[in-house]
């Protein structure tokens, strides 16, 4: 598929919504979600809301297949607010092949989100032009994305069991990451990947969700107050993580 970055939602520059090269399979669902969303946290933090929204981080995201359409998608989700006032993020987002491994793109497809994240500030600042925007987004390379290994299936024995062919014993974390990610995929078909780095608010942060976020937890995402909204905890820490002591 011919994969064509494009925008929606608020800028300074502009009084309405703005959206360029996003089908309406994308911009419906995100759409609703992010109205929902917007609101809810409006109701959640009251008064403390735009004070939150105005340092709250710029999301990386990654979408698979059967959430927004049938592609898998991937962009950021920036605060912004239009000429008058109103208060609403920009998305900048491109779509992506269906068998897409969404998994691997924050880490292989870091610069790319970078110039997104760059030229996304530039336009909330005004130091370019909505045309040098919009051109400038165009001319980015689509980001480079293998497609899914065939999903692991298990030994039909009475409990869950996987084998594998090791060419060395170093091989067993590799084949673990990959058994992770397919289980992950089994459990969660519909899922979405975000990633957000330091803010004023929020510490680097990696959220896996089925769908979209819930809007009656959005607020976390403005604030990183993870319990407080809903989530049922506080994120993991790197440390709690590490399997090799």
């Amino acid at each position: 598929m011919d994969a064509v970055t494009g925008f929606y939602g608020k800028l300074p520059s502009h009084g309405d919504f703005l959206v360029r090269r996003l089908n309406r399979n994308f911009t419906a669902p995100w759409d609703q979600w992010l109205q929902t969303a917007i609101a809810d946290s409006q109701s959640q933090l009251g008064e403390q809301w735009l004070n939150t929204y105005l340092v709250s981080p710029i999301w990386r995201f990654s979408l698979s297949s059967g959430i927004c359409g049938h592609s898998c998608w991937c962009g950021i989700l920036m605060p912004s607010v239009d000429s008058v006032g109103r208060y609403f993020p920009l998305t900048i987002a491109t779509p992506l092949p269906a068998e897409s491994d969404i998994s691997r793109l924050f880490s292989e497809q870091h610069d790319w989100f970078e110039q997104c994240e760059a030229l996304a500030l530039d336009a909330l600042n005004g130091d370019i032009p909505l045309d040098h925007f919009d051109q400038s987004l165009c001319q980015l390379d689509p980001p480079s994305v293998p497609l899914n290994k065939t999903q692991l299936q298990g030994y039909q024995t009475p409990q869950p069991a996987w084998c594998f062919n090791l060419e060395s014993p170093q091989q067993s974390t590799a084949k673990l990451s990959e058994l992770a990610l397919s289980l992950l995929a089994d459990r969660l078909p519909a899922r979405s990947y975000w990633c957000a780095q330091n803010a004023e608010q929020i510490n680097s942060t990696l959220l896996i969700t089925a769908g979209l976020p819930p809007s009656q937890g959005f607020s976390a995402l403005l604030d990183g107050q993870w319990k407080a909204w809903g989530w049922g905890g506080e994120p993991y820490n790197g440390s709690d993580l590490d399997i090799e002591q």
